[in-house]
């Protein structure tokens, strides 16, 4: 079932430049915020140089890649065939965290994931987000974040943060708790979206942008570390006293 938050609104569309790849999002977003990291922003450019204008650039103004939070729970691929539409990319040859762009514009959608991203939503790009009305997907107030990390830190315009806000990082860290407990939001109602298009492994990505990855930096911070069960004075784990 869809979650709680999208029950309370509309669907939305995500759509790339030429319309070829488009589905529809549930409600609204988790979070919304700017990355200006290093590795976000070069891979966005690297897109951009790529479609040669074709393309709906994930760059705002203020240079950093426009993003929204989903949880692929709320993500409805119905009539879409999205992993044959879609190209992939890292950063660096050894890279892990990997991004998405679509074949037929250039247009980059996931804006991080691959196999080891560590929670079940998704970074979309925003700009390609439109209403139930068909108007553009503008919140206010959208946060920069990530400027300690970005080629030019004092060029990241106000509001900004050098890491990630605290409400995005409650939603980071709420998002990969859920995901260690098995909660973690993949599963659509539409269909199983466990595959490629959001799982692909960055051992099987060819294409790389040669910039240092720091997006990683700021999500494993805050991470917690995994539970480990707790042990008594035999050495034996707590609550397996009396199991054969």
């Amino acid at each position: 079932a869809p979650t709680a938050r999208a029950m309370a609104g509309a669907f939305k569309r995500w759509q790339c430049a030429c319309g070829q790849v488009h589905f529809k999002l549930r409600g609204e977003p988790l979070a919304v915020f700017n990355c200006h990291c290093r590795s976000c922003v070069s891979v966005a450019a690297h897109c951009d140089a790529k479609a040669c204008g074709k393309n709906t650039s994930a760059l705002t103004d203020g240079g950093g890649v426009a993003k929204a939070l989903y949880y692929l729970l709320d993500v409805d691929l119905a009539g879409c065939k999205l992993p044959e539409m879609l190209a992939f990319v890292k950063v660096g040859a050894t890279g892990t965290n990997v991004r998405s762009y679509t074949k037929c514009c250039g247009t980059l959608m996931n804006t991080a994931g691959g196999s080891a991203f560590p929670a079940g939503f998704r970074p979309f790009n925003r700009r390609c987000i439109r209403n139930a009305d068909g108007t553009a997907f503008e919140p206010e107030g959208v946060v920069n974040v990530m400027a300690k990390y970005a080629h030019d830190p004092q060029a990241v315009p106000e509001p900004r943060r050098s890491m990630i806000s605290a409400s995005i990082a409650r939603t980071f860290v709420a998002g990969v708790v859920a995901k260690r407990l098995g909660c973690s939001g993949i599963r659509s109602g539409r269909g199983d979206l466990r595959g490629p298009a959001f799982f692909s492994d960055g051992a099987d990505v060819e294409e790389t942008v040669d910039v240092e990855e720091t997006l990683w930096v700021g999500i494993e911070a805050m991470a917690p570390p995994p539970v480990r069960p707790r042990r008594v004075a035999d050495g034996r784990a707590a609550g397996s006293a009396g199991r054969s």
